[in-house]
């Protein structure tokens, strides 16, 4: 079944913070899981770095739009990378962050309609996916080489994002400057 996801959306300032942390590596990063179109990963991964609020079937979309909030823009600190399992025998690296209220807090809106508990804000795990892949050795090469120049940084979230997953965007979604 198509699915869509609904996720923060950088803008190209912000973008650049993100690139600056991952411009020590050379190897080629993907974002997509295994088991979506294996043969294909590296060509179908057009989302950008983000953090996921919520994905559901396409056959939601109405509703969710529906459930948008007007919200205000806010900052996230990104403090770690970390490595967790994957689906289909992968590992993926990632930034985290440290806690944040207002993303919880917009997650919170759509998992109260949806009741999908992988989305629950009480224990969803919010990360940006920088690569994916089934050889641990190659995301532990690019840990190794991202940590040590690590230092933990602030981005702004001024959009949101509407995406078939994991294809194109549909829709965005500006957020209230303060």
């Amino acid at each position: 079944m198509a699915r869509i996801t609904l996720i923060t959306f950088l803008e190209p300032k912000e973008l650049m913070k993100i690139n600056h942390h991952l411009k020590s590596t050379d190897i080629k990063m993907c974002k997509v899981p295994y088991g979506i179109d294996d043969e294909n990963r590296l060509k179908i991964d057009h989302l950008p770095f983000h953090f996921t609020l919520f994905a559901t079937d396409k056959k939601n979309e109405t509703a969710l739009l529906q459930l948008i909030p007007n919200s205000d823009c806010f900052k996230l600190k990104i403090n770690r990378i970390e490595i967790m399992r994957g689906k289909n025998d992968s590992f993926v690296l990632y930034f985290g962050i440290e806690e944040n209220k207002e993303l919880k807090e917009l997650q919170k809106i759509f998992y109260e309609h949806f009741h999908e508990e992988k989305y629950n804000p009480e224990t969803f795990l919010f990360h940006m996916t920088l690569h994916i892949d089934q050889d641990y050795e190659i995301i532990r090469e690019i840990y190794k080489t991202l940590s040590t120049l690590f230092k933990p940084f602030a981005i702004e979230i001024n959009a949101l994002a509407l995406f078939n997953y994991p294809g194109e965007m549909i829709r965005k979604f500006e957020l209230k400057k303060e």
